[in-house]
């Protein structure tokens, strides 16, 4: 199993997730069966689809730049043993792709 340090990139995938759900947040992005909050209701209406991928987008970019941040904190870390970080930067992955999709869901 690779170490920590060899996989540390890991602790960047929030912040993709606020990238990617900026044009969501900007409504960029019409109805479309690939990108977004993909659910019977929100592909059955325009205005249900970007009200629902604006409240997705919006939670992913919050929470997206607020794990980033918390992760490069944990990396920093020399209290932290490698092990912890990267359930730790995981762990605020998971939330903010879970946070994301529960606000979409809602919206709807």
């Amino acid at each position: 199993m690779r170490g920590y340090k060899q996989v540390a990139w890991v602790r960047f995938i929030p912040l993709l997730f606020a990238v990617v759900g900026m044009p969501l947040v900007l409504k960029m992005v019409p109805p479309n069966p690939y990108y977004g909050v993909r659910t019977e209701t929100t592909l059955a209406s325009a205005s249900v689809w970007y009200k629902a991928n604006f409240w997705a987008g919006l939670v992913a970019v919050v929470l997206g730049l607020f794990a980033a941040g918390a992760n490069a904190a944990i990396h920093r870390s020399a209290s932290i043993p490698d092990n912890m970080k990267m359930l730790m930067t995981v762990s605020a992955t998971v939330v903010v792709a879970g946070a994301m999709a529960v606000a979409g869901i809602i919206a709807s």
